[in-house]
């Protein structure tokens, strides 16, 4: 299962992808997403984990597009992509190009990098 979490005292948002994110499960995700997003104050920093492989489905593409504009549109201070393979390194710089994109091996690293902005 994806989780999304917010952590008041770093100001960040945590989005863990777990699972594929298809046409069944974007709303769900998309509105857990907004709801943390919208928690958080300006300057705050978005670690997304990639690590376990997935992605979204092009059938999903559209509203997750929405959704990386909305994201962007509230001026992140920094945003932190951590994944496994060469693979989903490619496919992320491609989905998140809306953003200024660190990708990191580990979460530590990502964690250790957003800490220091």
């Amino acid at each position: 299962m994806n989780k999304v979490e917010f952590h008041t005292s770093k100001n960040r948002v945590y989005i863990t992808q777990t699972e594929l994110i298809t046409a069944t499960n974007v709303d769900s995700f998309i509105t857990d997403c907004l709801n943390v997003i919208n928690k958080s104050k300006p300057g705050f920093t978005v670690l997304i984990d990639m690590s376990a492989g997935t992605t979204g489905t092009p059938e999903a593409d559209a509203k997750l597009a929405e959704l990386r504009a909305h994201t962007a549109s509230k001026n992140p201070k920094g945003i932190a992509t951590v994944v496994s393979s060469a693979m989903i390194k490619a496919l992320a710089k491609q989905k998140l190009k809306e953003f200024q994109l660190d990708i990191f091996a580990t979460k530590e690293e990502a964690e250790l990098y957003l800490d220091r902005l």
